[in-house]
């Protein structure tokens, strides 16, 4: 009989109680609360630097747009896929790839990663912009980067400049004591595009901001060097 009542406390304590299932339950859903935060923090943290990494990939295909048809483009979409706008001549891409399409008409680049659309600001510089985790925005959590194409169209005017100036040196070595040059430079264009001096007119009339180049100093004829109002320092 000793040994009945023996096995049976063995048993008994051989398993739980429901106060110490309670209890595990209890210990589990508040480390379980306090892991939460941590998790969806760290996912945060995640999202964002994937959002920024993103937006340098953007940014960087936005520049070589930029170069190639010396416009900023108005959308994510026109640096996958040629725009065929009269502002997109010169467009060589894509700038990007390997994202898939979300449609015909939206690239898989248009999200960031909480899967939400950037918002795109173009003008003379362009803006992209993530509302961030909360979805919202104009706030704190914004992420955004902005693309300044200064110095492009500084180096693509400077490059024109020295060919424009060039051809007015080498026109005014072969021609300046029988044609000068006139001291208007849009007409002093026309005749180193008559002479093959420079190949056409419509590349060489306006720098880079779209203003037209003038003769330097102006009103001085014949004409024997060329600069941009855009760039005062310009040699």
């Amino acid at each position: 009989m000793n040994l009945t009542l023996a096995a049976r406390g063995a048993t008994r304590r051989a398993g739980f109680t429901l106060i110490e299932i309670i209890v595990v339950i209890t210990v589990l859903s508040i480390l379980a609360g306090a892991a939460v935060p941590v998790v969806q923090k760290a996912i945060a943290t995640a999202a964002r630097k994937t959002t920024r990494a993103e937006l340098e990939v953007l940014a960087e295909a936005a520049r070589e747009y930029c170069r190639d048809t010396n416009n900023v483009p108005l959308s994510i979409l026109d640096l996958e896929r040629d725009p065929r706008r009269a502002n997109s001549v010169g467009w060589s891409g894509p700038y990007v790839s390997g994202a898939i399409p979300v449609s015909a008409t939206k690239s898989g680049f248009a999200a960031d990663a909480w899967s939400r659309d950037y918002r795109v600001t173009s003008g003379t510089t362009l803006v992209i912009t993530s509302a961030g985790d909360d979805g919202v925005f104009g706030d704190a959590n914004d992420i955004a980067i902005t693309v300044d194409f200064t110095a492009i169209r500084r180096e693509k005017t400077l490059l024109k400049l020295a060919t424009i100036n060039q051809a007015v040196t080498l026109y005014n070595a072969a021609y300046q004591s029988t044609s000068p040059l006139s001291s208007n430079y849009s007409t002093a264009l026309n005749r180193l595009v008559a002479t093959r001096f420079l190949p056409d007119r419509n590349s060489y009339l306006k720098d880079s901001w779209n203003t037209n180049f003038t003769a330097d100093p102006p009103g001085r004829a014949p004409l024997v060097k060329v600069r941009s109002t855009s760039i005062p320092q310009a040699p």
